[in-house]
This record gives structure tokens, C-alpha cells and sequence, in this order.
């Protein structure tokens, strides 16, 4: 999968896998970690979850909403 960003102060996005069908897009803006956790859909991408922390760390406690949340949908 490829994600393309045009805003140049963010810099390229890492895309990882993180769940079964759920992968995250990482950020590192100005010292902060931004994640969004998102599935695909069809031709749809949905967004789960979302955050912000100081560390590269991804909790389970996140990936388990990203996972509730799946379920919904």
C-alpha cells in the first residue's frame, strides 16, 4: 500500500500493518507521533482511531479500539 502526502513540513508517512486487515499510517511531526489506524473497504479507506503521543509506541489498548471498532462497520 502507498500513501502520498503533498504537505511539505510532514514528511513521508510509514504504513505498517498492526492487525488483522488494520494498518497504521505514522507521522513524526515537530517531536510528536501521529497515528490513524485505518482499514480498506473496497475502494473505501476507513479511519478507526487516531493519536498523538511523544514516544514511537504503539499500545495494544489502541489497536483493540482500532479492532471494536472494525467490528461495527
Amino acid at each position: 500500500m502507498r500513501v502520498q502526502m503533498l504537505y511539505p513540513d510532514v514528511g513521508m508517512p510509514l504504513v505498517e500493518p498492526v492487525g488483522k486487515k488494520i494498518s497504521a499510517v505514522r507521522l513524526n511531526v515537530r517531536n510528536h507521533w501521529l497515528r490513524v489506524l485505518f482499514t480498506v473497504r473496497k475502494t473505501t479507506i476507513v479511519l478507526l482511531h487516531g493519536n498523538m503521543k511523544k514516544t514511537n509506541k504503539l499500545d495494544q489498548a489502541d489497536i483493540d479500539v482500532a479492532t471494536d471498532r472494525m467490528k461495527e462497520i
